[in-house]
């Protein structure tokens, strides 16, 4: 008989494009087992975008005696968000509180420079476990990089569980805001950020257009492959 404990968990993720929150809940062992048990993306409105783009340019101005009372006046805006939709989550997939183990929340990324090994996000979780009465686990990138790591992608663990799955040595490159990449076998996980990806056309998109992003690559197809640059990067020794 099986002595492994299988958690009900929801988990929180919000990204470096800035462009919502998504929710899943699932049931997992947390090693071997992931089976979705049902999953929602709350897109932020262009009102509260602006906002956290506003937070995020101005963390990079302050000084670091700064930093921590600017936290503290910008956490609140942040945690209320969280809460409302994870409330709003349970509620429409008619989860019973009672019935979840915890809720994973990384918050919302204001500042992330590994370099020196920095990396912030906003959401509290003790605030919101106060509101909602859920154990919550957090702190998943203050915790990697005192361990060795870069603070991100944290997503590279979920990677690797689909990745040894299918192959036992893969690599797996997602392009989201920031473009990263997970490379695992049975014994090891390497993952790193490699650079700017789709959070660069979001932001011409959105000077250009008033658009959030290039649905489809509608604009992105009226354009011409500039073969030069890409043999530049091509022929880098990085690549």
């Amino acid at each position: 008989m099986s002595t492994v404990k299988i958690y009900n968990v929801i988990g929180i993720m919000s990204g470096t494009s800035m462009d919502g929150v998504d929710c899943s809940y699932l049931r997992t062992d947390g090693e071997t087992l992931v089976t979705i048990i049902c999953e929602s993306t709350y897109k932020y409105s262009i009102n509260y975008k602006n906002k956290l783009e506003k937070i995020v340019n101005n963390i990079k101005t302050i000084s670091k005696k700064e930093r921590n009372k600017f936290i503290k006046n910008h956490e609140q805006f942040v945690t209320n968000y969280f809460a409302k939709v994870i409330k709003k989550f349970i509620f429409e997939n008619n989860i019973k509180k009672k019935y979840v183990d915890y809720i994973g929340l990384s918050g919302q990324t204001i500042l992330h420079d590994p370099k020196n090994y920095i990396s912030i996000q906003l959401g509290s979780c003790r605030k919101i476990k106060k509101k909602l009465d859920i154990k919550i686990i957090g702190n998943f990138r203050q915790n990697d990089i005192k361990l060795g790591g870069e603070g991100a992608p944290i997503g590279s663990f979920y990677y690797k569980y689909i990745l040894d799955k299918i192959s036992k040595s893969s690599a797996m490159i997602n392009l989201g805001g920031i473009a990263n990449i997970c490379y695992t076998n049975k014994n090891s996980l390497i993952a790193f950020d490699v650079g700017p990806s789709n959070l660069l056309i979001d932001d011409l998109m959105k000077i250009n257009f008033k658009k959030n992003y290039d649905l489809n690559g509608k604009h992105a197809f009226k354009g011409t492959v500039n073969k030069k640059l890409i043999n530049n990067f091509v022929n880098d020794i990085f690549f």
